[in-house]
This record gives structure tokens, C-alpha cells and sequence, in this order.
């Protein structure tokens, strides 16, 4: 069980680690002054998601 509960706790601090990260990331992107790097960053997003939609529709 010790075992179990030292991997669960790990797992943890990968996701709270990853979520900061995360938070780091999008903070700097949309922060005043940004405005080209998020209108790129944007762009990438929708068009991956436009790329998935149409390779679930056909």
C-alpha cells in the first residue's frame, strides 16, 4: 500500500507541476503586448481543430 500511495503522490506533483506550467504559459501569451504571439497561437488551435473535425466527419 506504501507503494501505491508513493506513485499516487507522485502523480500529483507531475499534474500540479504541469498544470502550473500550463498556467505560466497561457499567462504570457495573453499578457499586453502579446497580441501577435496569441493571434498565432490562436491560429494553430483552430486550425488543429478544424483538422480533427473534418478527419472525424469524412
Amino acid at each position: 500500500m506504501e507503494a501505491m500511495a508513493a506513485l499516487l503522490e507522485n502523480a500529483t506533483l507531475v499534474v500540479t507541476e504541469g498544470v502550473e506550467w500550463i498556467k505560466l504559459t497561457v499567462g504570457s501569451i495573453t499578457a499586453a503586448g502579446n497580441e501577435l504571439l496569441q493571434m498565432f497561437v490562436l491560429l494553430g488551435l483552430v486550425g488543429a481543430g478544424i483538422g480533427l473535425v473534418r478527419r472525424i466527419i469524412g
